[in-house]
């Protein structure tokens, strides 16, 4: 009994750690992707469609050249992302939808800069993270906590 509580006193805060490091790099990557393609929208004057879906904690990517018709993006690697074991989408914040916390959204991001301002909150284990999209600037913020 006492050399499982030793062993678990050293490897749980592991786990932590890693859980930690895992909502770091999907929160990284998401924030890079949609810098990305906010600037891609501009530049190649396509409109992009975001979908977070909240329940699988994944976010898929379709464009138009004319706010129409939505394919699939071709760039696979743009396509889809979707959280690490242990991270989720805890839920998401924009105008005119208010906060959501289950189920698909979709965030335009237009080649006229009028896209959609968001707040995404990403959460494992007991730590947070805030991700917030400001279209006007194109700036994409990460901060700790649930703000």
């Amino acid at each position: 009994m006492a050399l499982i509580s030793v062993a678990l006193v050293i490897i749980l805060p592991r786990f932590s750690s890693l859980s930690m490091q895992s909502l770091k790099s999907d929160a990284s990557k998401m924030s890079s992707l949609v810098r990305y393609l906010h600037e891609a929208a501009e530049s190649k004057r396509l409109f992009y469609r975001l979908t977070f879906d909240l329940d699988n904690g994944s976010l898929n990517v379709e464009r138009s050249s004319d706010s129409k018709k939505y394919i699939p993006e071709t760039e696979s690697r743009l396509r889809t992302l979707t959280l690490s074991n242990g991270v989720e989408m805890l839920d998401l914040t924009a105008p005119g939808l208010g906060k959501v916390e289950a189920g698909l959204v979709n965030v335009l991001l237009t080649p006229t800069g009028a896209s959609t301002p968001f707040t995404l909150h990403l959460s494992a284990g007991q730590a947070t993270l805030t991700i917030s999209f400001n279209p006007y600037s194109g700036k994409v913020k990460i901060e700790q906590g649930y703000l």
